[in-house]
């Protein structure tokens, strides 16, 4: 375990993964869908909230600085003309787990149900860029991922306190962030020399 300083270096780490990716946004090498990284903004910036509530050690600030880049890359991406609006029918579902998790918390008390549920939703909400990374892995880049990935591993070894409201966002921001990085550069590596599919 490494001491709670060390949330810090985490945060500046995945952090960079996120500012790298605004940099390749603006320069229209990844396309992202604003959709998706709007409710990357919205969910963990719940999660905050209830780490809040719950009284949670430093990693906290990882939660926030991941509730506030997406929000960045979302702006920035509107200096990239291949960045697009793609709303679905997951997407109500998507903002009613939103409204039911700020909505339980109220009426129960219980931070946990909406950290529990917004971790969920993001997870939803990954899903059409894990789904994209697998199909059209030239419209991403593996290394914010990846970056972002080492950081949040720094972020897990930083937690003093293994409770539900601390390690859950953490611990799954790093498998998920791992798990696009993975797809990304294994399918780039398969798709060397083909012609790009961004459908």
């Amino acid at each position: 375990m490494l001491p709670e300083s060390f949330v810090f270096l985490s945060t500046l780490i995945a952090s960079l993964g996120s500012l790298h990716y605004m940099y390749l946004t603006i320069k229209g090498e990844v396309r992202p869908n604003r959709m998706t990284f709007f409710f990357w903004g919205l969910f963990p910036l719940i999660v905050f909230f209830a780490q809040q509530d719950k009284e949670v050690s430093g990693v906290v600030w990882i939660t926030l600085s991941v509730g506030l880049l997406p929000f960045m890359i979302l702006v920035a991406s509107y200096l990239n003309p291949a960045a697009y609006w793609k709303i679905v029918k997951r997407d109500y579902v998507l903002a009613g787990i939103a409204i039911l998790s700020m909505s339980l918390w109220y009426v129960t008390k219980e931070a946990n149900l909406a950290i529990l549920f917004a971790l969920l939703a993001d997870f939803f909400a990954s899903l059409p860029t894990i789904v994209k990374s697998y199909r059209s892995p030239e419209s991403e880049d593996w290394r914010p991922y990846a970056i972002n990935a080492f950081g949040f591993f720094i972020g897990v070894l930083s937690i003093q306190h293994w409770v539900f409201a601390d390690y859950s966002f953490v611990l799954y921001l790093f498998f998920v962030t791992s798990l696009i990085a993975a797809i990304i550069y294994y399918r780039q590596r398969i798709n060397k020399g083909k012609e790009p599919n961004y459908k």
